[in-house]
């Protein structure tokens, strides 16, 4: 079972930060269509090349370069004629032209991906996993997008966009830790083929993955949840935002009378600064060559805790300007106190 917890809410009030998908002119002129020839009569326009199956222009286009027919027209049909297409307008065109200007068109920009946001709200931030609910869109009633281990976009959400909700939330989440979409089997206990497209559950070829396209996701194969623990245990980035890991710091300095009471996973140096004392109540667990470091008059108290080192291979706990003394290896253990069978392993 995988199980997230919310940890804060930041809003964010900033239209263009807030839903970037808009539809733009084609501006790259060697993406524009060579016109041919323009009627006025028969309200056509004929250009160079095969582009009847082209999808971006056939709402509309834009006619650019022209005399007298610059603007943008809608298309009623369009069809091939040899070796080019011609394209029935919706408008009226006033004047005929031979050879001269070219058809472009508008295209979908979508900045809701963009890793901006990202570095513009959190300054780059590592210690989280950022989630951007991007608002909705005309055009596209929900969508998601995790492109990168700590954040991901989530649009809609805010105005109940039909799939825009925790199973959605779920499946960017997903992304973000490494799992890709069934109709591709990442892994053998999924489904050989897995049809895509906002489907209803009701037949043996839609399953209900969180990770497919369907209107019932609520499930995650035993290997995708073994690889999200997989990429948790191996992957620094996505590690260290673990609500139960420390800072990405490599030095943790204890600065007041603190109490870890749930596991804690250490990433380097903890430093119980002068006259400050660190309770442990669960497991505080030591990476290689991690050192917990005592000033003066500091105190370390494990109270039904344990504190040790999966590899084994930690530095100890020293007390500073001691000569690096494994303290708890001393049979006066005045700094540290070892309470309700707390123990500390080296």
């Amino acid at each position: 079972r995988i199980r997230f917890v919310v940890d804060t809410i930041t809003f964010h009030i900033d239209e263009t930060a807030w839903d970037r998908m808009k539809l733009v002119k084609e501006e790259n002129k060697k993406r524009w269509m060579k016109i041919l020839a323009i009627n006025s009569d028969s309200g056509t326009v004929k250009i160079a090349g095969i582009r009847d199956k082209f999808k971006m222009i056939q709402d509309s286009i834009i006619i650019t370069n022209t005399i007298f027919n610059d603007g943008t027209y809608s298309i009623k049909q369009i069809k091939k004629k040899g070796a080019n297409t011609v394209l029935t307008l919706d408008d009226d065109i006033q004047i005929s032209e031979d050879s001269i200007g070219f058809v472009s068109y508008f295209k979908k920009s979508d900045k809701n991906c963009s890793r901006d946001n990202w570095i513009n709200l959190t300054k780059e931030n590592k210690d989280y996993l950022h989630v951007f609910y991007t608002g909705s869109s005309l055009s596209v009633p929900t969508f998601g997008c995790g492109p990168s281990p700590y954040f991901l976009n989530v649009s809609k959400i805010l105005t109940n966009g039909e799939y825009a909700s925790a199973q959605l939330t779920a499946h960017e989440l997903g992304h973000c830790l490494g799992l890709r979409h069934t109709n591709s089997p990442q892994f053998t206990d999924l489904p050989n083929n897995d049809k895509f497209g906002w489907l209803p559950c009701d037949n043996n070829k839609v399953s209900n993955n969180i990770m497919g396209y369907n209107l019932c996701r609520n499930y995650l194969s035993p290997f995708q949840i073994a690889y999200i623990h997989y990429r948790y245990a191996n992957n620094d980035g996505i590690y260290k935002t673990l609500k139960n890991s420390l800072s990405n710091q490599s030095v943790t300095k204890i600065k007041e009378n603190m109490v870890w009471d749930k596991n804690i996973i250490a990433t380097g140096t903890i430093i119980i600064k002068k006259n400050q004392t660190l309770t442990i109540k669960k497991e505080l667990i030591i990476p290689d060559n991690g050192v917990i470091i005592m000033e003066k008059n500091s105190l370390l108290k494990v109270d039904n805790g344990k504190i040790y080192s999966p590899g084994k291979n930690w530095q100890g706990i020293i007390k500073k300007n001691s000569g690096c003394i494994n303290l708890f290896k001393r049979k006066k253990l005045t700094e540290i106190i070892l309470k309700n069978n707390g123990t500390i392993v080296y």
